[in-house]
C-alpha cells in the first residue's frame, strides 16, 4: 500500500555551479547531474531529458562565453513537477543576436519536429551558431525556451519541463 506524498516529504532539488567554460568539462558537469538527478527522478525518460537538455545548454554557454565562466542552475519544484534549468553567460553581441534570433524563430515556430528538420538542414550549411542544439532541446525533450537578460550583456538560457519524481511515483 503506498502512502501518498505529504508537502512536508516533497523538497526542492537543486544544483548552481560556476566553472571555467571548457568543452572538456561539459560531459563531466552533465555526469555530475545527471548523478544528482537520479536520486531525484524515478522517471527515466524525465532524467534522459534533463541530460540532453543541460548538454545542450552547457555546451551553448561554454561556447560563447567571453568572461572565463560558465554558471548552471537547476531547480526542480515536486510540488508542480517542474524542472528549470538555466545556464548563464556573457557572450559576444554578436553571438548574443545569433542566439536571440533562434529563440525568436524556435518560440514562433508551431511544430518542434518540423523545426528541428529546418534547423538540422540549415546547419550543414552554418559554420556555428545554427541553433541545433536549441532545436534539439524542444523537439526531442520537450522544453521550452526563453532568455533573460542578466546585468550588462549577460544572458540566461532558461528551459523548463515538467518531470515526476520520486515522490510523485510512490503516490
Amino acid at each position: 500500500m503506498s502512502q501518498e506524498a505529504s508537502p512536508q516529504s516533497l523538497f526542492k532539488a537543486f544544483i548552481d555551479l560556476t566553472f571555467a567554460p571548457s568543452l572538456r568539462l561539459v560531459p563531466v558537469v552533465r555526469e555530475f547531474v545527471t548523478k544528482f538527478y537520479e536520486k531525484v527522478f524515478a522517471d527515466q525518460d524525465g532524467l534522459a531529458r534533463l541530460e540532453v537538455t543541460a548538454h545542450e545548454l552547457l555546451e551553448n554557454a561554454v561556447k560563447n562565453s567571453t568572461d572565463g565562466a560558465t554558471r548552471l542552475k537547476i531547480d526542480y519544484d515536486p510540488v508542480r513537477w517542474i524542472l528549470t534549468i538555466r545556464t548563464l553567460n556573457y557572450p559576444t553581441a554578436d553571438n548574443l543576436d545569433v542566439l536571440q534570433q533562434n529563440i525568436h524563430d524556435l518560440q514562433a515556430s508551431s511544430d518542434a519536429d518540423a523545426y528541428y528538420q529546418m534547423v538540422l538542414a540549415r546547419s550543414v550549411k552554418a559554420a556555428e551558431g545554427s541553433g541545433l542544439g536549441l532545436a534539439r532541446v524542444w523537439a526531442e525533450a520537450g522544453f521550452t525556451i526563453r532568455t533573460e537578460m542578466e546585468g550588462v550583456g549577460g544572458v540566461w538560457v532558461i528551459a523548463e519541463s515538467r518531470i515526476r519524481g520520486r515522490a510523485e511515483v510512490a503516490s
